[in-house]
């Protein structure tokens, strides 16, 4: 029996998608599989030993998306990732992380005004 958490993902997804990529390019996981494949308690150069679980499930995540590969405890890039996830990569798309449409990145007063316009 595979356990594979893709499917609970794909349940739950929304916006968790999204916000994830967003967690692993902040935290640079992308850029720190860029040499190779890794154990999730050596994604992050500073991750305390309590947070290995919380790596791996993030890592889990990505694996899910199809942004990350894993074989044997190890996680590596995909094709996709490498190609658009990592800071350096002539085609990244990681600059524009954390970048809501403009309704949901608004204050309420801006929210407001915004809505009013397009009435």
């Amino acid at each position: 029996m595979n356990a594979d958490p893709g499917r609970v993902w794909q349940i739950i997804n929304g916006f968790a998608g999204y916000w994830t990529v967003v967690a692993a390019v902040q935290l640079g996981l992308f850029d720190a599989l860029a040499a190779g494949p890794r154990p999730a308690g050596a994604l992050l150069a500073d991750c305390p030993p309590e947070t290995v679980a919380r790596v791996a499930v993030l890592a889990d995540a990505l694996v899910a998306l199809e942004l990350l590969d894993a074989d044997d405890g190890c996680y590596s890039l995909t094709a996709t990732a490498a190609t658009h996830l990592l800071s350096a990569a002539p085609r990244s798309m990681a600059p524009v992380r954390g970048r809501m449409p403009a309704m949901w990145n608004m204050g309420r007063g801006d929210q407001k005004r915004s809505a009013a316009r397009m009435s």
